[in-house]
């Protein structure tokens, strides 16, 4: 794939700022600056990237989109699908557009809290054409680090089954004209002046089936590995949930902690086949008296150590 890289040109001005692409050639920063002028070269960069031109791809990295747990049932009628992205750079900017099969709505989004730094960020559903755009710009306002190299949901997606005798439904890719929206994550790149250079990637995006069963939905292929996501949401009250991965079927220990170490609530201990699961927790120790405000870590324990991994959540009052 090609390596392109976009400039900001000289003009002032966001309206009538110029972007030039350039394949190995050296960008002229605006006033001789470099770090300072940062925020307005992603101002222009983004602003053309999300609403008017397509997206370039880079070589190398590892990036995808995708649902990672199982979507869960909230009600007999509406399944929420949690929609992950993986990236080994730190990135500054995303733009998913997204389409679904007949069958379901589209009600709500809810944009996971690694975006909460992010100064710009929509979820536009657009019901009629079964359509939906996620996007997200780190800085705009002031200079903001990067979101840091990892994984983890971007957004919780909220279906309503419309139709009773529907088995599954799709999701996948929709890139858009008019304005143009192309699936596509931004990350910086410096050159031997310290100048940065956006570069837009094209992750890999495998359409998301969701199988329908009674009600409850279930992920339709096995996981590729164990994982243990950020709860959504996270700070949270009255409740979170807990998206985790099993690679191979086994004993699987889920357990709640506080700061002192001593165990609150067991959320999961029993064999779980190979799939991937989520779990809610109600804010509640295992006596079912409601926890305090404060910080606490939840651990996942699979097949006697064979995947141990904690995280940590926030509940607020």
């Amino acid at each position: 794939m090609k390596n392109d890289i976009l400039c900001v040109g000289r003009r002032s001005g966001f309206s009538s700022r110029k972007l030039v692409k350039s394949q190995g050639k050296n960008c002229k920063s605006l006033n001789g600056g470099r770090l300072p002028m940062k925020r307005l070269y992603l101002m222009a960069a983004m602003g053309a990237a999300l609403l008017a031109t397509s997206a370039f791809a880079a070589k190398g990295g590892s990036y995808s989109v995708a649902s990672t747990a199982t979507p869960s049932g909230v009600s007999p009628t509406e399944i929420v699908v949690p929609l992950t992205i993986k990236y080994d750079k730190n990135l500054t900017a995303m733009d998913i557009p997204l389409s679904y099969s007949d069958g379901v709505t589209l009600t709500r989004v809810e944009l996971g809290s690694m975006l909460d730094n992010y100064d710009f960020k929509i979820a536009n559903i657009d019901a009629e054409n079964n359509l939906l755009i996620i996007g997200a710009i780190n800085m705009i306002y002031s200079l903001k680090a990067d979101l840091p190299a990892g994984e983890g949901t971007v957004a919780q997606l909220f279906f309503t089954v419309d139709d009773p005798t529907l088995e599954s439904f799709t999701i996948e890719v929709a890139p858009q004209k008019n304005p143009t929206h192309d699936l596509f994550l931004v990350y910086d790149v410096y050159d031997e002046n310290n100048i940065p250079h956006v570069v837009m990637v094209t992750p890999e995006f495998a359409p998301i089936e969701v199988a329908l069963s009674g009600g409850t939905s279930v992920a339709s292929a096995k996981p590729t590995s164990f994982s243990l996501d950020q709860n959504f949401p996270n700070p949270f009250n009255p409740s979170t949930k807990i998206n985790y991965d099993i690679l191979n079927a086994g004993l699987v220990k889920l357990e709640i902690y506080n700061v002192l170490g001593q165990r609150v609530r067991i959320l999961v201990n029993e064999h779980k086949e190979a799939a991937s699961y989520t779990v809610e927790w109600d804010g509640r120790d295992n006596n079912g008296g409601k926890v305090s405000s404060g910080v606490y870590f939840y651990k996942v324990n699979a097949n006697n150590g064979e995947f141990v991994q904690t995280r940590k959540m926030v509940m607020l009052k």
